[in-house]
Parts: structure tokens; sequence; C-alpha cells
């Protein structure tokens, strides 16, 4: 699921290859006003608070819980948010079905 903040820059890409004069931040704030205009203030503060956030560190082998910490060393492990404890290696790119 792509994040608000990645969709806004990916369509400020789009602005910018158009207007190559534009920087970064320049193209952004117009991404940023066009869906303020467009969508609605209320609606894009719902985006926000309702878009979930994936784990940065995966998702754990034993019970499917985010990865929350990793061990800064070769061959470390991860602990998720329920504590288990498992090889970094182990850790699943997606959530597991319920």
């Amino acid at each position: 699921m792509t994040t608000l903040a990645q969709f806004i820059k990916s369509e400020a890409k789009d602005v910018q290859k158009k207007f190559d004069h534009l920087t970064d931040e320049q193209a952004k704030a117009i991404v940023r006003f066009l869906m303020n205009r467009y969508v609605g203030r209320s609606n894009i503060h719902d985006l926000i608070m309702n878009t979930p956030v994936e784990s940065v560190y995966g998702y754990c082998p034993k019970c499917g819980a985010p990865g929350v910490k990793r061990e800064r060393r070769p061959n470390g492990n991860d602990k998720c948010e329920k504590g288990c404890t498992y090889p970094s290696r182990d850790a699943l790119d997606t959530p597991p079905p319920d």
C-alpha cells in the first residue's frame, strides 16, 4: 500500500518532468495544493490517519507481529512487538494471512 508521502513524492516527480525548472519542494507544494483543492482537507486528514504503517523490519515468522528492533551486526536478530526474537533473515516481507 502506498503512503500519502510516497504518493506526493511520485506525483511531484511527474510535475517536475513537465516543468523542469521546479525544485522538489515546489513540485510537492503544487501536488499538496491540488490534493487539497480536489480532495478536501478533511479527506486528506483521514487518508493520513488511516494509512497503515508498514513494518520497517518485516514481520515475525512466529506470531506475525511487526518487527520493532534489529541488531546491527552480521547475522543479527530481530524482535517483534510481542517480544519474540528471531533471525533477521527469517523476517517476513508481508504480514501473514489472518
